[in-house]
């Protein structure tokens, strides 16, 4: 591994002492970068100018707050001021270069030209680094330098601004500071670090860099790629920031993250991120795709309002609410294999495209703390695929909702009162019903006359038979099973299993699908076969048997029939 260069007093480097003649010197000398080789003006701080005028119309006219207003037309000011201002002439150029040799009592300094890089690299800064409207005409080299005071670059513009590997220990400011091919890789900024109102250009490097205080990107236009991959924010506000494209796969965001109103033009990638805490994208825009496959929230994550105009993947991200309420998706949606601890909630949310939530792990309903709320929000997410013509998702979620309220039905069953113990033991021992306390105990204990453990157990043997009008195999698969058992009871009860089997098939097919053209000449001649005395009209217990069991399997049969004509509808919606 190799060790890293000795930091060395900023004072030993010739752009230090140029720095400190103040930032109208300062700005005179690198005036002359801005011109061409006939002496004419170039049209880079012209371009500058109209740039920074088009981002206060902008500003203004999303009524943003009044000092990121105030920054911007700071930063049109110093540009008009340093288009006006004029270059040091030689003469003044020549005493300058006196007064610093008088101050370093180096008589062989020289003053770099000016289109020569600014190397501060490697320096270390004991007091303030005071940079505000700063103009750099030339590659700004801040490589692992260390600023132990505040670090001030607001306003300044940077072109070719590294800063990989440097240490902010006081506060950093770059509020409204034009950064051009900015690289921030690996920089450590252990105070606030204030970028409101920046304009960054060409390229935005800041990964694996860490925040470990509040990190301030309001309203920052990145004209350019963002790669923020592996970058630590300790809290960040990215509202109202524009991107271009943005990358910030693998990042922590350890306190709260707000992406409000931000503009995402190009790419955004939140692949593998994680939010241990509060995200907000109210109103974000996503204009092309969007990408948070396995980011983790620990917390809540708001994209009210939000609009993703392409395609938006989650797959296998972790959710501990997901808000999606008001939320437009003009392209497909994907979830596949997410993990949701609480209901997404949906409500007002939109789609034109295909959502897609295959394998996704949901809470289980039974250790919900809301039962009553996440039916709700499974009624809305119905809605929402009913609305979008996805009726596969809509059955899946009316299930989800049918559950929710057979858990809520079965946390209100009340157990009955001693008063009505007392009047169905009375009911009972009239009917010669009670024959100890244990039935007692039973009706007790199954809650039984309550409508709302009623309920719940109807939907738990709705789910139980057909998924909730969900399933055809189902019902298809009980209603055979009743078929092939019912055949061969047929025969036992009549005594004639060895030779009768075939005509317990013929009555248990009768009995099972009764719309079925049947001879009644066949079904007389087999009845007669199977109970002897039928044609006479005598009645015995193997015929009683018979009559009983026949009556349960067609009210069976045709309720399970029924089933299974739900569920074919439910999938072919058929109307």
């Amino acid at each position: 591994m190799s060790k890293k260069p000795d930091l060395v007093p900023v004072e030993t480097k010739p752009h230090y002492w140029l720095y400190k003649q103040g930032v109208e010197v300062w700005n005179r000398r690198a005036r002359e970068a801005f011109f061409d080789k006939d002496g004419n003006d170039d049209g880079r701080i012209d371009k500058l100018i109209e740039e920074a005028k088009q981002r206060l119309e902008e500003v203004k006219k999303n009524k943003t707050a009044d000092y990121i207003i105030d920054q911007i037309k700071r930063r049109v000011e110093i540009l008009e001021e340093f288009k006006a201002c004029e270059v040091l002439s030689d003469k003044e150029w020549s005493e300058l270069t006196d007064k610093i040799r008088n101050g370093t009592g180096d008589k062989s300094t020289e003053l770099p030209k000016v289109n020569e890089p600014i190397d501060f690299s490697n320096t270390i800064w004991q007091g303030n680094a005071n940079f505000s409207g700063y103009i750099f005409p030339s590659s700004a080299d801040f490589i692992l330098a260390n600023f132990l005071g505040n670090a001030y670059f607001g306003s300044a513009i940077l072109i070719n601004a590294k800063f990989s590997s440097a240490i902010f220990s006081g506060n950093a400011y770059f509020s409204s500071a034009i950064l051009i091919n900015a690289n921030f890789n690996s920089a450590n900024f252990k105070s606030s670090a204030d970028f409101r109102s920046a304009n960054f250009k060409s390229f935005a490097d800041f990964r694996s860099a860490n925040f470990k205080s509040f990190a301030h990107f309001r309203s920052a236009n990145f004209s350019c790629d963002a790669d923020f991959s592996s970058t630590n924010f300790k809290s960040a506000d990215f509202n109202s920031t524009n991107f271009k494209s943005a990358g910030f796969n693998s990042t922590l965001f350890s306190v709260y993250a707000y992406f409000n109103s931000a503009c995402f033009q190009g790419n955004a990638d939140f692949r593998s991120a994680i939010f241990s805490d509060n995200a907000d994208f109210n109103s974000a825009s996503f204009s092309e795709k969007a990408d948070f496959s396995l980011a983790r929230f620990s917390k809540s994550v708001d994209f009210y309002s939000a609009n993703f105009s392409d395609r938006a993947y989650f797959n296998s991200a972790t959710f501990y609410l997901l808000l999606l309420n008001k939320t437009k998706f003009e392209g497909d949606c994907s979830f596949e294999g997410a993990t949701f601890k609480k209901v997404p909630k949906v409500s007002g949310a939109s789609i034109l495209g295909v959502f897609n939530f295959y394998d996704v792990i949901w809470s289980k309903i039974e250790d919900s703390k809301e039962p009553k709320q996440d039916a709700l929000s499974y009624s809305q997410l119905k809605r929402l695929m009913s609305d979008s013509h996805l009726h596969d998702w809509e059955m899946f979620f009316f299930r989800k909702e049918l559950l929710c309220r057979a858990e809520v039905a079965k946390r209100k069953a009340k157990k009955p009162t001693e008063d009505n113990i007392r009047k169905i033991r009375k009911c009972l021992t009239a009917y010669k019903l009670l024959r100890s306390n244990k039935l007692t105990s039973w009706i007790l204990k199954a809650k039984i006359f309550d409508s709302d453990w009623r309920e719940a157990q109807f939907i738990k043997l709705y789910d139980e038979i057909s998924e909730c009008g969900d399933s055809i195999i189902k019902p298809f698969r009980k209603l055979l099973i009743l078929y092939f058992t019912m055949a061969f009871l047929y025969p036992v009860i009549s005594g004639k299993m060895s030779d009768g089997i075939f005509q317990g098939f013929y009555l248990s097919l009768r009995h099972t699908v009764l719309f079925l053209p049947s001879s009644k000449k066949k079904y007389d001649a087999i009845m007669c076969s199977l109970f002897p005395g039928y044609d006479t009209g005598e009645v015995n217990i193997q015929y009683l048997s018979y009559v009983l069991l026949s009556g349960f399997q067609a009210v069976l049969s045709l309720g399970l029939l029924f089933l299974v004509g739900l569920a074919i509808r439910n999938h072919f919606r058929i109307k």
